[in-house]
């Protein structure tokens, strides 16, 4: 299914040769009676930056290998550097959402729409078992360019 699907991208997403596309996600999703989806998603990396540029596709094998295609092909309009660096974003992170160092930590550096521009950000996710076995942790925004957080999403 990978081969089929990235051919059809190459095809289709005019630029996708041209870019850096990191398939970033891939599964098969079981709809039961409905059949099995083959998604693959890439998404356009440029100096360890994931860009807002992806490419979404899905293959549906029980319904003759229909597929289901989205892409965006947006240009980089900002500089990649950021003046925050990945340990004081994930110190940043773990403050906000009060955990200790025994979290497990995992961040990307993502370039994301920010209302006619765009904003480099450091998207950073926790996760903490604690002893009773339940989950601590989220998902905090934080921009890379002033360590200012733009959000948390805390686990429910």
């Amino acid at each position: 299914m990978k081969k089929q699907a990235e051919t059809f991208v190459q095809k289709n997403y005019k630029t996708f040769t041209d870019k850096n596309m990191i398939l970033v996600k891939y599964e098969v999703i079981d709809h039961g009676d409905a059949g099995k989806e083959y998604l693959f998603i890439w998404n356009e990396m440029v100096n360890d930056v994931y860009t807002p540029s992806a490419v979404m596709i899905s293959v549906l094998p029980d319904w003759d290998n229909s597929i289901i295609y989205n892409a965006i092909d947006c240009p980089l309009l900002i500089d990649t550097t950021p003046k925050v660096l990945q340990d004081a974003a994930q110190e940043t992170a773990l403050q906000a959402l009060v955990m200790g160092s025994a979290a497990e930590i995992q961040s990307t550096l993502r370039v994301i729409p920010y209302g006619d521009s765009q904003k480099l950000v450091w998207i950073v996710e926790t996760i903490q078992i604690e002893k009773d076995k339940t989950n601590h942790g989220g998902t905090v925004f934080i921009d890379a360019i002033s360590g200012e957080i733009l959000s948390i999403n805390p686990l429910q």
